[in-house]
């Protein structure tokens, strides 16, 4: 049975330290025993309404909100959520964390949070299809679309004109 999900729904989530590797998928994912049951569909459509983890398609790393910090973390089996809701608004897609209900933004100062809950021009994402898989997530800046990227050597999450990095959807269900 699948979840109903409105704006302002959050849920704790606990983890353990066991894992698994979760195969059908092109990138390596390691996730918990007790969260390999909850993944439905690797590669998917982000899709309003539904629940994903967003990884980097190259190195497999997952976004996730860590004391209160979006950031890039290994694997799933560590500390932080993970969960994020997609919701779409005049045509925009969101990405709303399960947990905390806050929204991944960017800060206009080129830096991705997640830190506010509403859904407004800040969180305002469009996913593009790449030839080579995974999606681009783009962000206007401007009357320009920039693109999520991760920080050159670091854990953080910024926007770039440039390349930008390919992002896997994988869904889950709670």
């Amino acid at each position: 049975m699948k979840a109903e999900l409105k704006e302002g729904d959050t849920a704790s989530i606990a983890t353990t330290t066991s894992s698994t590797v979760v195969t059908n998928t092109p990138t390596p994912t390691t996730v918990t025993d007790d969260f390999s049951g909850y993944i439905t569909y690797c590669d998917a459509v982000p899709w309003a309404g539904e629940i994903f983890m967003i990884r980097d398609r190259i190195h497999g790393r997952v976004i996730t909100l860590t004391d209160g910090k979006l950031q890039l973390e290994p694997n799933v089996s560590g500390l932080g959520s993970w969960y994020w809701v997609c919701v779409e608004k005049d045509g925009w897609l969101g990405f709303r964390n399960y947990a905390s209900g806050a929204y991944i933004g960017h800060d206009g100062k080129g830096n991705f949070h997640a830190k506010v809950f509403h859904h407004k021009g800040h969180e305002f994402f469009c996913a593009r299809r790449h030839p080579d898989g995974g999606y681009l997530l783009l962000m206007r800046h401007g009357n320009k679309l920039w693109k999520m990227d991760i920080k050159e050597g670091g854990n953080e999450l910024v926007e770039t004109e440039n390349k930008g990095t390919l992002w896997e959807f994988v869904k889950v269900q709670i």
